[in-house]
């Protein structure tokens, strides 16, 4: 047979003889246990993540998808969070040691901005206090690449973790605040502000003034942490915020008046009439719902207006009130409803000192006699005072029904519903 035959048959072999299927990649693999664990419980997730542990060479495709958020395959479809989540903790099985050592590398000199959403995902679920430097330089460096914008959501939110599992690298946030570039350091005003806490308070306070071109971000962080702040703590922040009031910045006073109006101090009172007289409406709204806020009252936008109610209103503080107070405080159950009742109706007209008028009520709220205690709770709701739902929710307690209802009224008019359902649950089933 000739060679050209040999040649022919042996082709016309190697094409009948079947083709031996490859075997998938990592990634592939990867992906396949992905899908099929699209939101894992703990239970799954512990299994799963052994499985992705044990498939080979699977290091650097889980670093990947940790980083870009997608599936390690040619599809490479979005993870969700679980699935994030689980990578993670396949990445931990294979070396908890070889991650540190990753993030310390990507940090001095990150290969790219998936590697960096890779090493600010492992600190998020995991960092320590001691690690929000590395975080942070981990923002900055993305900013100084023009890449802060494909890592500003995942840094956000891994520094939002860090500080809520370690609220004491608040300060250490304050002391690097004023390094930061603007987008980072932005993002890292919302991550503290997000956590709500006492401590994320105290920072963005003490952030005021580092940057001013944050400034007006930094108030408004301040305005929506107010609800955190002691009462005695509320005059030095108002302190802090009443000189943006005459900045030149529109963004700034804006800010400054929607925060002082949260945070509801009455000598802040003058300053904001002052804004009413520049005439700049978007300013002149702003400085008038502060001040609707803060008195309790609703005058137009009239700096003589506000002026003059105001004076009254400090005249009747210093001369009346005290008089007031004191008649009341020595009641003994022999006075009038008649007279109890002007009293009790003259306080609650002067809703600009609530917060002061309120502490010095509540000890009527244990009266001998139950419609005294009624006319009490109505008083404090027409005061509005917050600092009245904790002896509000005491009287939720009392013996007489018509007491408990008025408490129950106020509780609700002052937003004390979290306070209402949580001495409801706490009631005994019958």
């Amino acid at each position: 047979m000739s060679w050209a035959a040999l040649l022919a048959l042996a082709a016309l072999a190697s094409q009948e003889k079947p083709q031996e299927a490859s075997a998938p990649t990592a990634g592939q693999a990867l992906a396949l246990i992905l899908q099929r664990v699209d939101e894992p419980d703990d239970a799954q997730l512990a299994v799963a993540a052994e499985e992705l542990a044990r498939v080979e060479e699977a290091y650097e495709p889980l670093l990947a998808a940790l980083g870009s958020a997608r599936a390690p395959d040619e599809e490479a479809a979005p993870l969700g969070a679980r699935q994030l989540e689980l990578v993670l903790a396949a990445l931990e099985r294979l070396g908890s040691s070889r991650l540190d050592a990753f993030v310390a590398q990507t940090a001095r000199a990150p290969r790219s901005t998936a590697d960096s959403c890779a090493a600010l995902r492992i600190l998020g679920a995991h960092g320590r206090a001691s690690d929000l430097p590395t975080l942070l330089s981990l923002g900055r460096m993305a900013e100084e690449r023009a890449a802060f914008g494909a890592a500003e959501a995942v840094f956000g939110d891994a520094l939002f973790a860090l500080l809520a599992r370690a609220p004491e690298a608040h300060a250490r946030l304050r002391e690097r605040f004023a390094s930061l570039g603007p987008e980072t350091g932005s993002a890292a005003l919302r991550a503290s502000e997000r956590t709500g806490s006492r401590e994320a308070l105290a920072c963005v306070h003490a952030l005021l003034g580092l940057r001013r071109g944050l400034d007006a971000a930094v108030l408004q962080a301040l305005g929506n942490l107010a609800a955190r702040a002691e009462p005695d703590e509320r005059v030095a922040l108002a302190e802090s915020v009443v000189p943006y009031l005459s900045s030149a910045e529109c963004a700034e006073v804006l800010a400054a008046a929607a925060t002082l109006g949260r945070l509801g101090q009455p000598d802040t009172i003058p300053d904001l009439i002052e804004v009413l007289v520049s005439g700049e409406r978007t300013l002149v709204r702003a400085a008038l719902a502060a001040l609707r806020v803060i008195s309790g009252v609703s005058l137009p936008a009239s700096a003589q207006a506000w002026r003059s109610w105001y004076g009254r209103e400090e005249t009747w503080r210093q001369e009346r009130a005290p008089r007031v107070l004191a008649t009341l405080a020595k009641l003994d159950g022999t006075e009038s409803v008649g007279d109890l009742c002007a009293w009790l109706r003259e306080l609650s007209e002067h809703p600009l000192h609530r917060d002061a008028l309120a502490p010095q009520l509540t000890p009527l709220l244990g009266h001998p006699r139950a419609h005294v205690r009624v006319l009490v709770c109505e008083c404090l709701q027409r005061l509005g005072s917050r600092l009245a739902l904790g002896p509000l929710a005491e009287s939720l307690q009392d013996e007489s029904p018509e007491v408990v209802a008025a408490a129950r009224g106020a509780l609700l008019a002052l937003g004390g519903e979290a306070v209402l359902a949580g001495r409801e649950l706490a009631q005994p089933s019958e």
